[in-house]
Order: structure tokens, then C-alpha cells, then sequence
């Protein structure tokens, strides 16, 4: 299951009433507008009970390149404090 409301142009991963849409049970994945500056507050919001994914595309780059220096601050966000 795939979640956008972007249409692939980097908007706001919020959802109608500002809430992550959930599927209980089911691998979920998440994008639109996601990068180093939000990520931890997008994940909050899944609040998900289960695998789930996010999918990161115009936020992770700089110049139109892909910069691997963002992806590795959202690594370290998202995986802050979770042992190796």
C-alpha cells in the first residue's frame, strides 16, 4: 500500500485532516515532502502499528542531485538512539 497525496511533486505528506492515514496489518508506505527537517514529526504522526516505509525523492537533494549528506541526516533521525 502506497500513501501520497503529492502526485510525485514534493508537497505535504499531510492527509485531508492533517492525520497519517493508517491500514492496520498492512506494509504501508509514506511520501510527499519528506526530508531531514520533518521526518521525525512524519513519523510520529503514522503512529504506525505495524511496517511501514517512507519514500523521500525532492527532499534529499540539493542542486536537483541526489545528496547523500541528507540522507544520512534523516539515518541519523530516524535511527537516533536504536542500537546497530
Amino acid at each position: 500500500m502506497f500513501v501520497t497525496n503529492n502526485g510525485g511533486t514534493g508537497g505535504d505528506y499531510i492527509f485531508g485532516n492533517g492525520a497519517a492515514i493508517t491500514y492496520p496489518g498492512r506494509m504501508v508506505g509514506y511520501s510527499g515532502g519528506i526530508g531531514p527537517e520533518n521526518v521525525a514529526s512524519v513519523i510520529e504522526r503514522i503512529a504506525a502499528d505495524g511496517p511501514y516505509w517512507i519514500d523521500m525523492e525532492s527532499k534529499v537533494r540539493t542542486d536537483d542531485w541526489f545528496d547523500l549528506s541528507l540522507c544520512r541526516e534523516v539515518c541519523e533521525i530516524v535511527y537516533d538512539g536504536v542500537p546497530p
